[in-house]
């Protein structure tokens, strides 16, 4: 009960914490700074116009596809064979953890 009555505390007293005036800290010099140009997303991702997929894109992306689905076969495989999985458990066992 203390802790949740604590952290809410907490959080009514931050809200009501003034905090420095960050204006007074920028420099003078970027009083007069004009803003920079707003370009879009494509442009700063990809150099450019928005990327297309070419005729031989699509068989790229497939050969992914399959280089990934057999990555994932691989990872849900089993790591230990059964005795090292016996012999780790029984060292569990024996530790008391």
């Amino acid at each position: 009960m203390m802790k949740p009555l604590f952290t809410a505390c907490l959080i009514v007293l931050t809200g009501c914490t003034d905090f420095p005036d960050v204006d007074s800290r920028l420099a003078t010099s970027a009083d007069g700074a004009a803003f920079p140009t707003l370009v879009p997303i494509d442009t700063i991702l990809y150099g450019g116009d928005s990327p297309r997929l070419g005729e031989d894109d699509a068989e790229t992306l497939l050969n992914r596809v399959a280089n990934l689905r057999a990555k994932a076969r691989r990872l849900q495989t089993t790591v230990l064979t059964g005795a090292e999985r016996t012999q780790l458990l029984e060292a569990v066992k024996r530790h008391g953890t």
